[in-house]
């Protein structure tokens, strides 16, 4: 089985993981980063499924474990980070032999997301796995996973995927030239990210408001600005802080769309960034999200 031909781009990281796993010592642990939907888990997937000579869904696959954050029954949301708990779990299922008698795979999103007692309870199955074991974890960055997880691991870097690379591959899977170039513009090097605007169109809908409004506001005066505060949160949304990070995460994509513009105004998207920023900063501890959306619109 042929593996990786669903992976868009990334054709050094491609080339360097089938030499690694045709060798006679495959690695044992491999830590794969890179910007958000770059692609990490999708190349992760297709790593794996190639071990086991399958096309069947990880979950589908007894000897595959994927580890990420569960939901806080108190609560209802997302931990903010992999328990203790969790990884003790991962490591006595590593611990037993396999069920087809191959390989043994553990799939950890968001490592950079471990707990420190997680990530040290998992650093003597990293040191020391068992039979034919392959944990691979996936994380923005080296440096934002534990220096002692890191430093077992082999470490795969993706990048972003340059923009006529990504178009020519959404042509192929059947998009018009027009089309595929437009996602791969509005994509930024990211197949995950323009697979997603292919798939949601709620989602591209949303995007393509948000750069109609930074397009609107970037130039309106002063009262235009502030009346649009209560329409870009309506006083009856119930999660303000959540609606305003989305705003802002739209936002500054359109923004970088802007920089990447062949008559961008630079230092004007920069500063609009910039705030963007500090907005974010202001939620993290808590600032009334319609005063951080009038901080932005205001200055």
């Amino acid at each position: 089985m042929q593996p990786f031909l669903q992976t868009i781009g990334h054709k050094t990281a491609k080339r360097v993981l089938t030499a690694l796993f045709a060798g006679d010592r495959p690695p044992h642990a491999l830590l794969i980063v890179g910007p958000p939907h770059v692609g990490k888990r999708h190349i992760a997937e297709e790593l794996i499924t190639s071990l086991f000579q399958t096309n069947r869904p990880l979950d589908a696959l007894a000897d595959v474990t994927v580890v990420k954050r569960e939901v806080d029954p108190k609560t209802d949301k997302l931990r903010t980070q992999i328990t203790v708990k969790q990884v003790r779990d991962l490591t006595a299922r590593l611990s037993m032999s396999s069920f087809g008698g191959g390989w043994k795979v553990a799939l950890i999103e968001e490592a950079h997301r471990l707990s420190e007692g997680a990530a040290n309870a998992l650093l003597k199955t990293l040191e020391e796995p068992k039979g034919q074991t392959l944990i691979i974890l996936i994380a923005p960055s080296i440096d934002a996973v534990l220096s002692t997880v890191a430093s077992r691991c082999q470490t795969l870097r993706l990048s972003i995927v340059p923009s006529a690379e990504l178009s020519a591959a959404l042509t192929k899977r059947g998009l018009s030239q027009p089309d595929a170039q437009a996602i791969a513009k509005r994509a930024l090097g990211r197949p995950g990210f323009a697979l997603r605007l292919i798939q949601d169109s709620e989602l591209r809908a949303r995007k393509d408001m948000a750069c109609e409004q930074v397009n609107r506001l970037f130039h309106a005066g002063l009262a235009e600005r502030f009346g649009a505060v209560l329409t870009l949160i309506p006083k009856d949304e119930t999660d303000k802080a959540r609606a305003l990070s989305r705003l802002l995460d739209d936002w500054s994509e359109a923004l970088r769309d802007r920089l990447l513009a062949p008559d961008a105004q630079a230092n004007g998207a920069a500063r609009a960034l910039r705030r963007l920023q500090e907005a974010r900063l202001a939620l993290r501890q808590n600032v009334n999200a319609h005063l951080a959306l009038e901080h932005i619109l205001i200055t």
